[in-house]
C-alpha cells in the first residue's frame, strides 16, 4: 500500500510545484509522456502516479500521439510506453537496437564486471569481516539452533554451481530452475542466511499498511537488534556501492556508464524545449524504473552522495565514504529536472534539479547561473557533462 501512496504523493506535489503548466483545465488538457521499464513494479508505480495526478491535472489520455495511455490494470502498460534500453539498461543489451547500439561496449563491460573476480573479492572481504560473522551468528542463533548455524558456517558448499541434490548444498527457493538456466538461489554460509533475514526485516516498513490491516505491527525488530541492523545495512550498502554506484576508483565508470542512454535522453528533452523542437508538445516526461537505474544515474551525474569511488586497496566503509543507500535510493526515490525557458527570444533556458524532492546541485564542475543557488543554464550543463554525454 505504501507503494501506492508514495508515488501518488509525489505526483500531487509535482502538480502543485508546477501549477503554471500542470493545469486542471479540462477544455485544454495537457500532454504528459510516460515511459516505464516494462517491469511489473514500475508499471504499478506509473499507474498510481498518473491516477493521483489526474486529481490535480487535466491531461490527455489514450492519445495516439505519444501522450500517456491510460492503464486498465496497474501492472500492465501499453507496449509503446516501454523503453528497456533507457529504463532497464542493466539487463538490456543495446546491440539489439540501431538507436542504442553505440552503447553496446558500455553494457558488455558492465556485464563482465558483474561476474568479475574483483567484484566478488570485495563482496567476500565484507562477508568475512569478523564483525559480519559475529553478528550473523548472533542473529541466526536467536531463531535457529547452534547446530544448524554451525552447519551453515562449516558444511554448506561454497560452490555456486553445487549439486542441488547434495546434502551440503542449501537452496532457499522451492521454484525449480528452468531448462535453460540455473535459477536456484543458494545460501552458501551463515552470512548469506543472515543477509536474507535482514532483507526480510527491511521490507517491514514498506508493508506498514498491511501490518496495520492485520491489527498492528509485525514486530520484526525482535529478530534483529539495532547494532545488527546497522551493520547489515552497511553490508547491503557496500554491495550496491560496488555493483551499481561509484564503485572502484580504477573501474573507469563501468557501473554507471550504462546509464548514458538515459542521461542522453534527458538532455535531448531539454534541448527540444530550448529549441522548440518537441515532436509532441508535452509539459512533462515522467519515467518509472528501479534502484538499479537511480544508483548508476546518480553516480553518472556525480551528485551529492555519489561522488566518491573507493580505492582498490581500501574497502568501502561508512567512515571513509559518504555513499548511503538510504539517501541514494530510499523508497520511491526520484530525480526531477525542471526546465525554465525565457520568454525573450534568445533568452537562457535554465534547469533546476530536485533529488528526492529536495533542491540539489549538479556536479561540482558545473557553474550555477549568476544570482541563483540551484539554477543552471542548459548550455553550462551541456558543457560540464560533455564527457558523460559521450558514448564511451
Amino acid at each position: 500500500k505504501v507503494g501506492e501512496e508514495e508515488p501518488a504523493g509525489i505526483a500531487s506535489r509535482m502538480a502543485l510545484r508546477l501549477d503554471s503548466i500542470m493545469t486542471n483545465d479540462s477544455s485544454n488538457p495537457v500532454c504528459i509522456q510516460v515511459q516505464t521499464s516494462g517491469e511489473e513494479r514500475a508499471n504499478q508505480t506509473a499507474h498510481y502516479f498518473m491516477q493521483s495526478l489526474a486529481s490535480d491535472v487535466a491531461y490527455v489520455a489514450n492519445d495516439a500521439k505519444q501522450c500517456y495511455q491510460t492503464q486498465s490494470q496497474p501492472d500492465e502498460i501499453d507496449k509503446q510506453l516501454v523503453n528497456k534500453f533507457e529504463l532497464y539498461f542493466h539487463k538490456t543489451n543495446p546491440a539489439k537496437s540501431a538507436k542504442y547500439q553505440p552503447y553496446t561496449a558500455n553494457f558488455e563491460a558492465y556485464d563482465a564486471f558483474k561476474d568479475s573476480e574483483k567484484l566478488e573479492s570485495a563482496f567476500d572481504a565484507i562477508s568475512e569481516l569478523p564483525k559480519t560473522k559475529l553478528l550473523a551468528r548472533q542473529m541466526l542463533e536467536r531463531i535457529y539452533t547452534k547446530e544448524f548455524v554451525d552447519f551453515l558456517e562449516n558444511d554448506v558448499s561454497n560452490d555456486k554451481k553445487c549439486d542441488v541434490s547434495a546434502e551440503n548444498c542449501f537452496k532457499t527457493n522451492t521454484k525449480k530452475p528452468s531448462e535453460t538456466k540455473d535459477d536456484w538461489k543458494y545460501v552458501q554460509n551463515e552470512v548469506d542466511a543472515a543477509s536474507m533475514l535482514y532483507n526480510m526485516f527491511i521490507i517491514g516498513p514498506g508493508m506498514l499498511r498491511e501490518a496495520q490491516a492485520q491489527g498492528g505491527e509485525w514486530g520484526l525488530e525482535q529478530f534483529i537488534t539495532p547494532e545488527e541492523s546497522a551493520w547489515f545495512s552497511y553490508q547491503s550498502d557496500a554491495e550496491d556501492f560496488y555493483e551499481k554506484g561509484p564503485s572502484f576508483a580504477d573501474a573507469n565508470g563501468v557501473t554507471y556508464n550504462i546509464a548514458k542512454p538515459l542521461l542522453k535522453d534527458m538532455f535531448n528533452e531539454m534541448d527540444a524545449v530550448a529549441n522548440n523542437k518537441q515532436a509532441v508538445n508535452h509539459v512533462a516526461k515522467v519515467r518509472f524504473a528501479h534502484a538499479e537505474q537511480i544508483m548508476p544515474l546518480a553516480a553518472l551525474l556525480h551528485v551529492k552522495g555519489s561522488t566518491q569511488a573507493a580505492e582498490p586497496s581500501e574497502l568501502y566503509s561508512q567512515e571513509n565514504n559518504e555513499w548511503r543507500g538510504g539517501w541514494v535510493t530510499p523508497y520511491s526515490a526520484n530525480i526531477q529536472w525542471d526546465v525554465y525557458k525565457s520568454a525573450n527570444k534568445g533568452g537562457e533556458t535554465l534547469v533546476k534539479m530536485l533529488y528526492n524532492e529536495k533542491e540539489i546541485a549538479f556536479k561540482a564542475d558545473c557553474q550555477v547561473f549568476e544570482g541563483t543557488q540551484y539554477f543552471y543554464s542548459l548550455k553550462e550543463l551541456e558543457r560540464c557533462y560533455s564527457k558523460e554525454l559521450s558514448v564511451n
